[in-house]
């Protein structure tokens, strides 16, 4: 059976009182202002948003100042266009959702909790082929949602995390462009947590953009952490960065030393300006570039990725893929090494 929604604003709130198998819930079109919250699907359910569209409103107003906080003003507010909550095995597909975050102003006012796809309560979790652009957080994988896969997604322009995991849980995030995250790959739980969990990387891009935080253009590592014990693996993968005044550089040295398995990695240092310590700590296995070069080797990437994922649904602002200008053996094609 599939559930289908057409939505132009509003709340949608779908439940299974007796969920069953295999469940498809479908959503087309425009879903307006609205959230949806999809409770309770039963195991292995689908949720198809292949050709949904979801505003991510977390500012009442377009400039957050110290004087008139983002929680202030007659701007409408859609904080969590899509939560799914208790839904094992779930495999959420595509969707494009668009915000209107305010780009310029000082992060510390700016802070009103949002993420466009939040996962609850739902233990291995599959998210695949999403657009998501000026969203706070773009991706939160929240309590009791273990062993989740990132796959083929593009996000652009977050004022806070590209992906939240701060309940530190066990994923992949393979084949995916974040592009331009203050913070890039959070794992920063508000209180300690006895879990080491194990984040895997497989051709990923992740380029690191500077925001006002507190006064100054900064961001932060591509990995935010508070506390030693997650592990990371890295193949085929690509880091950018461009800021001096890196926020958390003291954590630079758990950061590196938590990757346990790393093969065939760029470290881009995108300014021309001298090369950070925390960047010439990191393992051999990331290749580190520095000024022109590295800006070349991240536009060949970035551009390689939006090639080789023509069929991904993105906006008319987004470049066109050239599928036959595809490089499946270059940076942003995935498949660059021998393994699995």
């Amino acid at each position: 059976m599939s559930l289908k929604k057409y939505a132009m604003g509003g709340c949608i709130a779908v439940s299974l009182a007796q969920p069953l198998l295999a469940e498809t819930v479908t959503f087309t079109g425009d879903q307006g202002t609205g959230e949806v919250r999809l409770r309770d699907l039963g195991a292995g359910a689908t949720v198809d948003l292949s050709f949904a569209d979801f505003q991510v409103l977390f500012s009442r107003n377009d400039n957050p100042t110290e004087a008139q906080g983002c929680d202030v003003g007659e701007g409408q507010v859609n904080r969590y266009p899509l939560a799914v909550i208790g839904a094992d095995d779930v495999r959420i597909q595509g969707g494009r959702f668009f915000g209107k975050a305010p780009m310029d102003s000082d992060w510390v006012w700016t802070y009103c909790n949002s993420a466009a796809v939040r996962v609850e309560n739902s233990a291995r979790p599959t998210l695949t082929g999403q657009r998501i652009d000026r969203a706070w957080d773009a991706i939160r994988i929240d309590d009791d949602s273990p062993d989740f896969v990132i796959s083929e997604v593009w996000v652009s322009d977050t004022r806070d995390d590209c992906v939240e995991n701060d309940k530190l849980y066990s994923g992949k995030i393979r084949d995916s462009l974040f592009d331009r995250c203050f913070a890039g790959i959070s794992v920063s739980p508000i209180e300690e947590i006895d879990r080491e969990p194990l984040i895997q990387f497989e051709g990923v891009l992740i380029r690191m953009e500077e925001y006002l935080y507190k006064g100054n253009m900064r961001h932060t590592h591509h990995i935010k952490m508070q506390q030693a014990g997650p592990r990371f693996s890295f193949r085929d993968s690509v880091i950018a960065m461009e800021t001096d005044d890196l926020i958390g550089a003291r954590d630079a040295e758990a950061i590196w030393a938590g990757v346990t398995q790393c093969s065939n990695n760029l470290l881009l240092w995108l300014s021309d300006g001298e090369v950070p310590e925390e960047l010439l700590i990191a393992p051999d296995c990331f290749r580190l570039m520095t000024g022109a070069e590295a800006r070349k080797a991240w536009y060949d990437a970035r551009f390689n990725w939006i090639d080789c994922h023509p069929d991904l649904w993105r906006s008319f602002r987004d470049p066109k893929s050239e599928p036959e200008s595809c490089e499946p053996n270059a940076f942003g094609g995935l498949a660059l090494s021998d393994e699995g």
